[in-house]
């Protein structure tokens, strides 16, 4: 006959408070590790091997609990099922479960969290932003799980005609989105904002309704005497940002955002951290002794770590779209800050006798296929410098008398031939 255990009691679970194994019976144990620490077991054998299974806590599950967690286990024992395998089971597919509850907000938001160590901060605050407009007030408190073909298109058709650069853009942030969940156990099934073999047979190809727009560059043989202009205009921070952007050849946003401890006033140079470059690769500039008088101008300003510190309260450094809304003010708005890049490389490659490859580097592009650049590995800086030089001297070489009022001229004739 099996061995007769007396039942536990709730006294006795109190008062044991040294080490111990107390048997309930049928399989059930109370183990005792101190008075702070007990929990329960359910204990049984299958196919001659000794099994355990933890029925939690003694804080979490009284003891009634755990006696009928014990008696549903043994009748699954009866049937011929293992006890553990069955828990395990019913833990993974309620971990599921749980998974499949998280809505796309929360999914997009770990998604973001988990790559945005790689990215650039303004592609970030770009995703951020195209989600909470777009996306968000249609599905974002939607389970993740549920997002399909319909809601994608819900949030995409309206703006693949109307704005398809920001629509190919949004559909490719839910497809990553989508597949990193698929990935996490959140969803399962085809990726409902896939573009291949998919939303390609719905939607028209972005090259049939979207025709692509060149930056509008003011012409190279202008830009002296709007750089005169910038220099007599009264918002001195937003046209010394401006002017920097001209004498540098970058983005505005790797102009707006430069920092005291990126540049190297002795040796003029300025490094821009890899964070901050489209290609995510160090950027090395040699600074003219115009680019310099700028930051010169701009050192008596000095408020904080920025080069053009903003003078609205509660903001650090001037925003992105302060130099558009400059060239606007002034007349200028046909052009854009950015075409300022191809201004000077317009000038470079017709102007001057500066190598290709020099010219294009001056801009931080890739230069040369996968092939060329695994044997290129310098930077040409010193036939850099050379070259911005020349296109410092040449961008400042408007002459203006105190008093005059700049006039742009119509054309302007002269040559600037330089080279290495």
């Amino acid at each position: 006959m099996p061995r007769a255990y007396k039942r536990l009691t709730d006294r006795k679970i109190a008062t044991t408070k040294k080490a111990a194994r107390l048997a309930d019976g049928e399989g059930l144990y109370l183990v005792v590790n101190n008075e702070s620490s007990k929990h329960w077991v359910f204990e049984y054998q299958l196919k001659g091997k000794r099994r355990y299974v933890g029925l939690g806590s003694l804080r979490d599950v009284t003891l009634a609990e755990a006696r009928e967690q014990t008696a549903q286990y043994r009748k699954l024992k009866a049937k011929g099922l293992d006890p553990l395998t069955h828990k395990k089971s019913a833990r993974a597919a309620q971990a599921l479960e749980d998974a499949k509850a998280v809505t796309f907000k929360e999914a997009a938001n770990r998604y973001m969290d988990a790559n945005r160590v790689g990215w650039e901060r303004r592609y970030g605050r770009e995703w951020q932003a195209s989600l909470e407009k777009h996306v968000y007030p249609t599905f974002g408190d939607l389970p993740v799980q549920s997002v399909d073909k319909a809601l994608v298109l819900t949030v995409i058709e309206p703006l693949w005609t109307s704005a398809n650069v920001s629509a190919v853009r949004l559909r490719g942030r839910l497809e990553a989105v989508l597949d990193w969940a698929k990935a996490m156990d959140m969803r399962a099934g085809e990726n409902p904002a896939r573009w291949r073999g998919h939303l390609d047979k719905i939607l028209p190809a972005p090259k049939k309704v979207h025709r692509v727009k060149s930056y509008a560059s003011m012409p190279w043989e202008r830009v002296p005497a709007f750089t005169a202009e910038l220099r007599a205009h009264d918002d001195e921070i937003a046209c010394a940002a401006l002017e920097y952007v001209i004498l540098t050849a970058v983005r505005k946003v790797e102009a707006v955002e430069a920092q005291w401890s990126e540049i190297d006033l002795g040796e003029a140079v300025w490094t821009v951290p890899a964070v901050r470059m489209k290609k995510r690769v160090e950027h090395r500039i040699p600074l003219s002794r115009a680019a310099i008088d700028v930051l010169d101008r701009m050192k008596k300003k000095q408020i904080n770590e920025f080069v053009f510190p903003a003078t609205i309260r509660g903001t650090k450094r001037i925003s992105h779209a302060v130099l558009g809304r400059l060239m606007e003010s002034m007349g200028r708005g046909d052009y854009v800050p950015h075409g300022f890049r191809s201004s000077f490389r317009t000038w470079a490659g017709d102007e001057t006798s500066f190598a290709r490859e020099i010219i294009e580097k001056a801009l931080a592009h890739v230069v040369g296929d996968k092939t060329e650049r695994a044997y290129d590995r310098g930077d040409l800086f010193d036939k850099r410098r050379k070259l911005m030089d020349a296109w410092g001297a040449f961008a400042t070489s408007y002459p203006v008398k105190a008093g005059d009022n700049v006039i742009e001229p119509q054309a302007w004739g002269h040559k600037h031939h330089v080279g290495t």
